[in-house]
């Protein structure tokens, strides 16, 4: 489990890192065009990796660390590099952010319970599908000149629908 729990957090230093650089590069370049400036800024994405570490996790207990390391590192990197690049932390948004970050379990284990049988599998399946679903509804309604964030939305709900369990 601890090596479980080590990649995660090596994975979210890097989604972190990675998110930050996208930020500095001005919205008429190619990666604006595509939607990647933005896509880290919706709360799909979340649900959508939390979603993924825990259908790889070999169990709930881990699922559970996983999330919780590869949120917290991810937040963690975002603003160590925001507050390399500009001397400055916006604290309301590291306390939103982080806040998230800890309740990132409790959706994990939601998502968890697709395992049980019965309406408990349903619920834990139709839950972040129907987050993202209101997610990709916003996007839609929204003015964004890009529709690649709504792709990724859409493909991850279909996914969901299909790992729904048999029962």
């Amino acid at each position: 489990m601890k090596k479980h729990l080590y990649v995660s957090m090596a994975i979210g230093f890097l989604v972190g890192f990675l998110c930050k650089l996208v930020d500095f590069y001005p919205g008429n370049t190619w990666i604006g065009y595509l939607g990647l400036k933005d896509l880290a800024n919706y709360f799909g994405l979340f649900i959508i990796i939390t979603s993924l570490i825990e259908y790889t996790a070999p169990t709930i207990k881990c699922g559970l660390f996983q999330t919780l390391g590869f949120m917290m590192s991810m937040v963690f990197s975002y603003y160590a590099t925001t507050y390399i690049v500009y001397k400055f932390i916006p604290y309301r948004y590291v306390l939103l952010w982080s806040i998230v970050a800890l309740c990132s379990p409790m959706l994990c284990w939601i998502i968890s319970q697709r395992r049980k049988s019965g309406l408990v599998a349903v619920l834990g399946i139709l839950i972040p599908v129907l987050l993202l679903g209101s997610e990709a509804h916003r996007l839609i309604d929204g003015d964004s000149h890009s529709r690649i964030p709504i792709w990724i939305e859409i493909i991850a709900i279909i996914i969901m629908f299909w790992k729904l369990p048999l029962n």
